[in-house]
C-alpha cells in the first residue's frame, strides 16, 4: 500500500527527531515551544502541514510535553511575552548550554570537531613514530643527572 502525504510527513518527522540530541532540539526553540516553521523546513515538508494533518501535530505536542518533562523546554510563552530558546532551558539540565545557537552555526561547530579531532588522530600517529627517538632523549636526560 502506498504511503500517503500524511503518513509520509510523520515518517520524516519521525526520522527528524530520532536525529536530534536534545542540544540540537534547543536551536529550535522560539517562545517556550518548538518553531514549527522552522522544524517543517527540517524535515521537508511545508508549514501548513501542522494545520492540514492532525497527527503530525499530535506528534510535534507530544514531543514537546516529553521535551518539557526532561527540562529542555521551559513553559510555552504567551503573545508579546520575552523569552527565547535561552530562557526555556531548565536549570536542572546542566548538558545543554544555555546560550541557544542556531542549526547552521550548530553544523558548523561539529563540522569544526570533526576536523580537530581527525588533526588530533594525525598527530597521535606521528607521535608514535617518533616515542622511540622521544624515549632515547628521556633516557639521556637521566643520564646526565
Amino acid at each position: 500500500m502506498a504511503e500517503t502525504g500524511g503518513q509520509k510527513n510523520i515518517r520524516l518527522f519521525k526520522e527528524w527527531r530520532e536525529k536530534l540530541t536534545d542540544k540540537e532540539l534547543v536551536g529550535f526553540i522560539r517562545g517556550g515551544n518548538l518553531n514549527r516553521t522552522t522544524v517543517a523546513k527540517a524535515c521537508g515538508f511545508s508549514k501548513s502541514s501542522w494545520g492540514s494533518n492532525k497527527d503530525l501535530l499530535d506528534e510535534l505536542e507530544a514531543l514537546e510535553i516529553e521535551l518539557r518533562g526532561r527540562g529542555v523546554l521551559g513553559k510555552p510563552k504567551g503573545k508579546g511575552e520575552k523569552g527565547g530558546a535561552a530562557d526555556t532551558l531548565n536549570s536542572k539540565s546542566k548538558d545543554i548550554t544555555t546560550g541557544a545557537i542556531g542549526v547552521a552555526e550548530a553544523a558548523k561547530l561539529h563540522q569544526r570537531i570533526l576536523e580537530l579531532e581527525s588533526e588530533n588522530e594525525a598527530l597521535k600517529g606521528n607521535y608514535g613514530r617518533f616515542s622511540e627517538v622521544a624515549e632515547v632523549y628521556r633516557r639521556l636526560g637521566q643520564i646526565k643527572s
